[in-house]
């Protein structure tokens, strides 16, 4: 065996991978609680939030109303990225709806993104 195959190897028998992914799980955990948190306080009290089973993303449920492209548009001018429902489906379904992905680091900024973006919601 090659050099990087024995520290693999030892890496895999001494558990490091194990805590790797409890601390992974953790921080995700944590980071999608903050999210969910954030929405519940800043978005309209008609918004419905799927929690992941394990993920880091957020499928998050609007009025029918609301065009989450043109939203997309729209917060594209704070800098903020969101995806829109319609991405994820092959006839246009979920217009009303967007996906966040909550991998990022909890930040001032990211708080605020979230924060501008249930106003704009709002608006």
């Amino acid at each position: 065996p090659t050099l990087s195959q024995l520290a693999l190897a030892d890496y895999l028998l001494q558990g490091g991978h194990e805590r790797y992914l409890r601390q992974v799980q953790r921080r995700y955990f944590t980071q999608v609680e903050r999210f969910s948190f954030t929405i519940r306080k800043h978005f309209p009290a008609s918004t419905r939030i799927s929690q992941p089973v394990g993920g880091f993303v957020l499928w998050v449920e609007l009025e029918p109303a609301i065009d989450t492209l043109r939203l997309t548009h729209r917060m594209l001018q704070h800098r903020v990225s969101i995806a829109p429902g319609r991405l994820f489906s092959a006839n246009q379904k979920y217009p009303h709806c967007l996906r966040l992905n909550c991998a990022q680091p909890w930040s001032e900024t990211l708080e605020r993104a979230l924060i501008q973006l249930g106003k704009e919601i709002g608006a």
